[in-house]
């Protein structure tokens, strides 16, 4: 098998605060790695799996901050209400 790229990462400028994750990956006999792109997205490329396998299975574990945003919160200055 060759190297897979996982896209599997939230961005790390989201506005959802990330407060855990975690990335497994089966086989277990592999490398990852994680570098930025230039537009500060990150890929994870799976390689170095050295031997056959019968299976790939990605796991992913996020705990994220699911606090309601109200986006149309705004305020009106006292000159433009008339």
């Amino acid at each position: 098998m060759g190297p897979q790229v996982i896209r599997l990462r939230p961005a790390p400028h989201c506005r959802t605060p990330i407060l855990s994750y975690s990335l497994a990956i089966e086989p277990a006999q592999h490398f990852i790695n994680w570098p930025a792109g230039p537009v500060r997205r990150t890929s994870a490329p799976a390689s170095s799996i050295p031997e056959k396998t019968d299976r790939f299975i990605v796991t992913v574990d996020l705990v994220a901050d699911m606090a309601v945003i109200n986006r149309s919160t705004f305020f009106l200055e006292e000159r433009a209400k008339e």
